[in-house]
Protein backbone atom coordinates (compact mmCIF):
# COMPACT_ATOMS: atom_id res chain seq x y z
CA UNK A 1 0.00 0.00 0.00
CA UNK A 2 2.90 2.35 0.63
CA UNK A 3 4.12 1.83 -2.92
CA UNK A 4 0.71 2.85 -4.25
CA UNK A 5 0.73 6.14 -2.34
CA UNK A 6 4.33 6.77 -3.39
CA UNK A 7 3.37 6.23 -7.05
CA UNK A 8 0.35 8.46 -6.58
CA UNK A 9 2.50 11.28 -5.17
CA UNK A 10 5.02 10.85 -7.99
CA UNK A 11 2.25 11.07 -10.60
CA UNK A 12 0.78 14.17 -8.93
CA UNK A 13 4.16 15.91 -8.90
CA UNK A 14 4.75 15.01 -12.55
CA UNK A 15 1.39 16.46 -13.55
CA UNK A 16 2.05 19.64 -11.57
CA UNK A 17 5.32 20.13 -13.46
CA UNK A 18 3.50 19.96 -16.83
CA UNK A 19 0.05 21.53 -16.32
CA UNK A 20 -0.80 21.80 -20.04
CA UNK A 21 -0.09 18.11 -20.51
CA UNK A 22 -2.29 17.27 -17.52
CA UNK A 23 -5.07 19.48 -18.86
CA UNK A 24 -4.89 17.97 -22.34
CA UNK A 25 -4.89 14.40 -21.01
CA UNK A 26 -7.87 15.19 -18.79
CA UNK A 27 -9.72 16.78 -21.73
CA UNK A 28 -9.04 13.85 -24.04
CA UNK A 29 -10.25 11.39 -21.41
CA UNK A 30 -13.39 13.45 -20.76
CA UNK A 31 -14.24 13.68 -24.47
CA UNK A 32 -13.58 9.96 -24.97
CA UNK A 33 -15.77 8.96 -22.05
CA UNK A 34 -18.54 11.29 -23.19
CA UNK A 35 -18.54 9.97 -26.75
CA UNK A 36 -18.51 6.37 -25.53
CA UNK A 37 -21.42 7.03 -23.18
CA UNK A 38 -23.44 8.72 -25.93
CA UNK A 39 -22.73 5.91 -28.40
CA UNK A 40 -23.87 3.23 -25.97
CA UNK A 41 -26.93 5.25 -24.93
CA UNK A 42 -28.02 5.57 -28.56
CA UNK A 43 -27.21 1.94 -29.32
CA UNK A 44 -29.20 0.80 -26.28
CA UNK A 45 -32.12 3.14 -26.84
CA UNK A 46 -32.71 2.66 -30.54
CA UNK A 47 -32.46 -0.94 -31.73
CA UNK A 48 -32.52 -3.02 -28.53
CA UNK A 49 -35.65 -1.84 -26.76
CA UNK A 50 -39.10 -3.00 -27.84
CA UNK A 51 -41.66 -0.57 -29.19
CA UNK A 52 -43.77 1.15 -26.50
CA UNK A 53 -47.03 -0.50 -27.57
CA UNK A 54 -49.05 -3.32 -26.16
CA UNK A 55 -48.52 -6.39 -28.38
CA UNK A 56 -45.92 -4.59 -30.49
CA UNK A 57 -45.33 -7.77 -32.47
CA UNK A 58 -48.77 -7.28 -34.05
CA UNK A 59 -48.00 -3.84 -35.56
CA UNK A 60 -48.08 -3.47 -39.32
CA UNK A 61 -46.88 -0.74 -41.62
CA UNK A 62 -49.22 0.24 -44.40
CA UNK A 63 -47.99 2.62 -47.05
CA UNK A 64 -50.23 4.56 -49.35
CA UNK A 65 -49.80 7.49 -51.63
CA UNK A 66 -51.47 10.81 -50.82
CA UNK A 67 -54.51 10.11 -52.99
CA UNK A 68 -55.53 7.13 -50.85
CA UNK A 69 -55.33 8.83 -47.45
CA UNK A 70 -59.00 10.01 -47.51
CA UNK A 71 -60.02 6.35 -47.69
CA UNK A 72 -58.63 5.73 -44.21
CA UNK A 73 -62.03 6.31 -42.58
CA UNK A 74 -63.61 3.72 -44.85
CA UNK A 75 -60.81 1.29 -44.12
CA UNK A 76 -61.32 1.79 -40.39
CA UNK A 77 -65.03 1.05 -40.64
CA UNK A 78 -64.56 -2.13 -42.69
CA UNK A 79 -61.64 -3.67 -40.87
CA UNK A 80 -62.08 -6.76 -38.77
CA UNK A 81 -58.53 -8.00 -38.21
CA UNK A 82 -56.96 -4.99 -36.48
CA UNK A 83 -58.61 -3.36 -33.46
CA UNK A 84 -57.43 0.15 -34.33
CA UNK A 85 -55.62 2.17 -36.96
CA UNK A 86 -53.73 5.41 -36.91
CA UNK A 87 -52.58 7.88 -39.52
CA UNK A 88 -49.04 9.16 -39.24
CA UNK A 89 -47.63 11.78 -41.54
CA UNK A 90 -43.93 12.00 -42.14
CA UNK A 91 -41.95 14.70 -43.92
CA UNK A 92 -41.18 13.98 -47.54
CA UNK A 93 -37.50 13.58 -48.28
CA UNK A 94 -36.35 14.49 -51.74
CA UNK A 95 -33.18 13.14 -53.26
Amino acid sequence: MTAFFRDLRYGWRSLRRAPWYALSVTGVLAVGLTLTTVAFAVADGVPFRPLPFVRADELYLLRADASRVPHLARARSTQHAAPSTARVSAPHWST
